[in-house]
């Protein structure tokens, strides 16, 4: 190492922060997709693992409070909008709907992929075309 050029190798602090906030964000996507057991009893899930992400960012130095205010007050809509559509899902899987819905696109499809999946597909256009695409694809995603 050549004097005067230090540990990061002539990388800048905006440097270090993108690396840092990539790494971040990957690392809170890779443990969503994974949702690893921690313990006997407790899964991460999405929402802890975005808890993390924002809490690692906030210490790393990458986000600081006023970010987390602006887009609360820029995305509060369609978080809420989400929230609602995860709501309704649940309730609707909790209610029995999908399992019922399950069944009897299996008894319609009698064992044929094809059919199996023109039902399904079916499914997800009148889905689609009652509600958003975000909502469709949520209450559409478990019978799949």
């Amino acid at each position: 190492m050549s004097s005067g050029s230090g540990w990061h190798g002539g990388c800048s602090s905006r440097d270090v922060r993108e690396l840092l906030a990539y790494s971040t964000f990957l690392t809170t996507v890779g443990l969503v997709a994974s949702r690893p057991r921690m313990g006997q009893t407790f899964r991460v899930g999405p929402g802890s693992a975005g808890l993390l992400g924002i809490t690692l960012m906030l210490v790393l130095g990458v986000l600081d409070v006023d970010d987390l205010g602006h887009a609360a007050q820029v995305l509060w809509q369609p978080m809420l909008g989400i929230a609602a559509i995860m709501v309704t899902t649940t309730v609707t899987e909790r209610l029995g709907v999908l399992g019922w819905l399950t069944g009897r696109i299996e008894a319609h499809a009698g064992g044929a992929v094809t059919r199996l999946f023109g039902l399904v597909y079916g499914l997800a256009a009148l889905t689609s075309e009652l509600m958003n695409n975000v909502a469709a694809v949520l209450i559409v995603t478990p019978i799949v």
